[in-house]
């Protein structure tokens, strides 16, 4: 754990940059459109910050630590050198095991939503996603990246098939 900590540390003082107000580029881009734009939409996607109290730093951090990182890392965020040291995993009770094997059939599709939809129009998503689910449909399908899962299931016929809810 030690030599992670000091890994953790050096890390955070190197490769960074604090973003101003004025600067134009990408990382100021999704900073203004996730205040202006993704907050008032879809405040649960932004858990922690609010456009009244986070400073520049909170937002530049948020855009940072994502799976499509479009920003730098602020180096005057906040590091927490002691990720490593979680508590240990809480104990579990022992699974019931089924006296007859149970298929769950689960498809997870991450949609990159703006590239798929917002840039190419959409249109293949529904197409595979419908192709794959036969003979056997799918139990559960979780769309990670989706804006509208009516615009994945109804061009298909798949939403009298399935129930949606965004969360």
């Amino acid at each position: 754990a030690g030599a992670m900590k000091a890994q953790a540390a050096t890390e955070a003082m190197v490769d960074c940059h604090d973003v101003q107000e004025g600067d134009v580029g990408l990382c100021m881009n999704s900073i203004r459109w996730a205040r202006d734009e993704g907050y008032p939409k879809h405040p649960d996607w932004y858990h922690g910050l609010t456009p009244a109290t986070a400073s520049l730093a909170d937002w530049q951090m948020f855009a940072w630590n994502t799976t499509h990182p479009t920003c730098p890392r602020p180096c005057s965020a906040k590091w927490d050198v002691n990720w490593c040291e979680s508590p240990a995993a809480p104990e579990l009770w022992a699974p019931k095991l089924p006296e007859d094997p149970t298929t769950v059939r689960v498809l997870s599709y991450n949609l990159f939503w703006w590239n798929l939809f917002n840039m190419r129009g959409g249109r293949s998503a529904e197409n595979l996603i419908k192709a794959t689910s036969t003979p056997e449909p799918y139990d559960v399908i979780g769309l990670q990246e989706c804006e509208d899962p009516d615009k994945v299931f109804k061009p298909v016929g798949m939403d009298r098939v399935y129930s949606s809810f965004l969360g």
